[in-house]
């Protein structure tokens, strides 16, 4: 026995309007490029050539609560040691965070520190974990720009 045509339209306008509710995503692509960057590992500067692209993704649902995914794409960057003239290569994983906006009542403009975790492998050192620390600050219409603060060596095979 099929629903009235009534019933169908109530439950399709039941699971409808929550979707009508949330705004549009916005998405924001940035490509953060590196100042020579201090490798305690090696003990060398590093010239990377190149940038990583960081995408910002962010909505908000019906009772305004905002939502942010960051993803940092994968890539491979190219860099020559500043000291030893040696070859490094910037391993960028692809890594994803999802996390909450700030509440209702706070609202835009929204800073936030994400971690990406990174490889560096460099000809005849052993390689070593990364972690950046990359502040983003999101404007009042939702757009976002990337900064690199600080990265932190973990030294592998030492």
């Amino acid at each position: 026995m099929a629903l009235p045509r009534a019933v169908r339209l109530c439950v399709l306008l039941l699971f409808a309007i929550p979707m009508l509710a949330q705004t549009g995503a916005i998405t924001t692509t940035d490509h953060v490029s590196f100042d020579p960057l201090f490798d305690q590992c090696s003990n060398e500067l590093i010239q990377f050539n190149g940038s990583v692209t960081v995408q910002t993704t962010n909505w908000s649902d019906s009772s305004g609560a905002i939502f942010f995914r960051v993803r940092e794409l994968p890539a491979i960057l190219t860099g020559v040691g500043l000291t030893s003239g040696r070859q490094y290569w910037l391993l960028v994983g692809g890594t994803q965070v999802q996390f909450n906006g700030p509440d209702s009542n706070q609202g835009l403009p929204f800073f936030e520190t994400v971690v990406f975790a990174q490889t560096i492998i460099g000809q005849g050192v052993p390689a070593d974990f990364q972690l950046s620390l990359f502040h983003l600050s999101i404007d009042a219409s939702g757009h976002s720009s990337p900064e690199l603060d600080q990265s932190i060596d973990q030294c592998l095979g030492h």
